[in-house]
């Protein structure tokens, strides 16, 4: 599952790029909100599902390197599904297996195939972090500038 040779993403055990995104594994599970303040420490996020082909291949690499269950960067708030990049959660986006009305956070789940389910946010659960955000294809992500994708080519001129 590992994608080597990104330029963004170092080779480190526990990095792993998926599509243009580069992740770090943590194995320490944690709350929703200590998950979310870690990543955040790290100028990163907790990673948001993305679609079906990005799920299944995060699934798979948690079920290689033995990540029991991990949070996905999405939250219920004041009734409505965020993730963790602010966008709006489309209920299409996600499969969820126990319903809509379980919990206030979602879950990728092992014991189930990495199957999502709803969960309290009170729980604790491994998790991975978004290095970079997720950049539309031609843009590149400078860190410097925060979580901002920019198209970088030529210099403007005669």
């Amino acid at each position: 599952v590992r994608e080597v040779g990104r330029p963004d993403c170092p080779d480190q055990p526990d990095h792993v790029g998926i599509g243009s995104q580069c992740l770090v594994t943590k194995k320490y599970p944690l709350t929703y909100a200590r998950a979310r303040e870690s990543c955040t420490s790290e100028l990163s996020m907790l990673v948001p599902p993305v679609d079906p082909v990005h799920s299944a291949v995060l699934g798979q690499y948690a079920k290689e390197t033995g990540v029991r269950s991990y949070w996905l960067g999405v939250q219920l708030v004041d009734g409505i599904w965020r993730k963790s990049d602010g966008k709006l959660l489309s209920k299409v986006e996600v499969d969820i297996v126990n319903g809509w009305e379980h919990g206030d956070c979602i879950v990728a789940d092992g014991r189930i195939g990495y199957r999502m389910k709803t969960v309290s946010c009170t729980e604790s659960h491994e998790y991975f972090c978004s290095l970079g955000p997720n950049c539309p294809l031609g843009y590149t992500w400078l860190p410097e500038l925060g979580r901002t994708c920019l198209k970088v080519g030529k210099a403007p001129g005669p």
